[in-house]
């Protein structure tokens, strides 16, 4: 299994914790690649050694030029590793013909494989459709006139993506990729989603986001019926687990992860902290956030 990532220092712990989510629901071997320009060596080794510890894990490191996207926005939430995807395809080698792009704010919660290694039927992607509720799918269908996508498009979340690369090889090139990223630069509200659904409008098979993308956007729970189907939960947005100000039943995904990765200590103090965020109506529920 070929999995991708690109995270600055920031997020490098929190994609540990990603992976190991993902090594702990599969046998497989898994080969992550990261396109990096901004982790120094020392980082890079620690995370490797990390890779290896929990076994059938490799790395492979990609470096970056962030001068090709010079000028793109950027933001507080947004840093110039999420671009670099948009480019995938020429920088991985030619031996690897799929790789699932994962962003470091998930959890993975059940074997993939079956994701994984689906039928492309012809199209450059497999995406989920982003968020769908009502105020959520009003943004977006605003977003896709903003950037001149056409309404039958089904606009896609970035987060998980299992790139054809075989076919993006064949049938794309970085300069009109650019070319087509410059004209539409001043238009971007979410950037790298923007751009790839701009570029891919009639070239994606979707799956089902509640079982491969599911977020919290636009919710303040997830239902427990909808929570046992899930195979990957994304903390898409502002809803981060880590954010006590934005606490969710969401949020025992990430903190059981870190408790099961030995992360025990800093658990228990967030918990402890997190006692002072939550409202009266959660506390009875504080707990199961964390154990």
């Amino acid at each position: 299994m070929n999995i991708l990532i690109s995270v600055n220092e920031k997020y490098l712990d929190i994609a540990e914790t990603m992976l190991f989510s993902l090594k702990r629901n599969t046998e497989e071997a898994i080969t992550v690649y990261l396109l990096n320009h901004s982790l120094p060596r020392d980082r890079i080794s620690g995370f490797e050694r990390y890779l290896k510890k929990l076994g059938g894990m490799s790395l492979s490191v990609i470096d970056m030029d962030p001068a090709i996207f010079d000028g793109f926005p950027l933001g507080s939430y947004f840093s110039i590793e999420m671009y670099y995807r948009i480019l995938a395809q020429f920088l991985l080698p030619e031996s690897v013909d799929r790789i699932l792009w994962l962003d470091a704010d998930l959890i993975v919660l059940k074997d993939i494989g079956t994701f994984y290694y689906q039928s492309f039927d012809g199209m450059k992607y497999v995406v989920c459709p982003d968020n769908n509720t009502a105020s959520w799918s009003y943004k977006n269908e605003i977003q896709k006139q903003r950037l001149g996508i056409p309404d039958e498009h089904e606009y896609f979340n970035s987060g998980v993506m299992l790139m054809n690369l075989s076919l993006l090889r064949q049938e794309t090139d970085t300069e009109t990729i650019l070319r087509k990223c410059l004209e539409l630069k001043d238009e971007l509200l979410y950037p790298d989603q923007d751009l790839l659904n701009a570029l891919y409008v009639g070239q994606i098979k979707c799956a089902d986001r509640k079982i491969y993308n599911n977020t919290i956007s636009g919710r303040t729970r997830i239902p427990e019926e909808e929570a046992e189907r899930m195979a990957i939960f994304h903390y898409a947005g502002q809803n981060k687990p880590w954010d006590f100000r934005r606490m969710s039943n969401a949020s025992r995904f990430y903190w059981k992860a870190r408790w099961a990765q030995g992360h025990r200590y800093e658990t228990v103090k967030s918990y402890a902290k997190a006692i002072g965020y939550m409202t009266s109506s959660y506390l009875h529920n504080v707990k199961n956030l964390f154990f």
